[in-house]
């Protein structure tokens, strides 16, 4: 590929975003793995991201979001109801329209949140202390996650909310994880080639 370095740097999020190695992506691009190591470090949040709106395009697509599934349930509901206004009990077709209602009811019914407060140490642990000890990113992740949860708990963000940072906090680790170990194996392939 005939690409400028920034053209490069882009394509490189996409295709790491996309789960591609080092290795393949080094050969599309013409750029050297240590190269790419480094721009993975740098554009990680940028890799996670990109993922994490691809996932979630998708889930939209096919109405796994929560908002999409209480969006259509509530218009089924509706719908439902209104058939039943219109209609006499008396008929058999009506019991299982009724029946449909209540089934429905019952799915919509699953996507309440339980929203409890936040106590005063709990709201101050979510908003941080910027001027505390400076954390190693394993610790930072964990202290996200925990924040995660106590905002989920205070009705703060869904479970789809929460399932997608922590998808992100993963990938964030995984990438953390690749880039060590294809360091390594680095390390070790130079360490052959020098003994040849």
């Amino acid at each position: 590929m005939n690409l400028s370095k920034e053209e490069k740097k882009n394509e490189f999020i996409k295709l790491r975003a996309k789960g591609e190695s080092y290795l393949e992506i080094a050969k599309k691009l013409n750029v050297a793995k240590s190269t790419l190591a480094n721009w993975n470090h740098e554009f990680k949040d940028d890799i996670a991201t990109l993922k994490a709106m691809e996932l979630e395009s998708l889930q939209d697509q096919f109405y796994l979001l929560k908002e999409g599934r209480i969006s259509i349930l509530g218009n089924y509901l509706l719908q439902i109801k209104k058939e039943l206004d219109n209609r006499k009990l008396n008929t058999i077709s009506t019991d299982k329209l009724f029946e449909l209602f209540i089934k429905t009811f019952q799915e919509l019914k699953k996507e309440y949140i339980d929203v409890k407060p936040l106590t005063n140490q709990e709201s101050l642990f979510i908003k941080g202390d910027k001027n505390g000890p400076k954390l190693n990113e394993l610790e930072m992740i964990s202290q996200e996650l925990m924040k995660l949860l106590l905002e989920f708990r205070a009705g703060i963000k869904n479970a789809y909310q929460v399932n997608k940072e922590m998808n992100i906090l993963l990938s964030i680790l995984k990438v953390k994880q690749s880039e060590e170990i294809e360091l390594k194996l680095d390390n070790i392939k130079s360490i052959l080639e020098k003994r040849k």
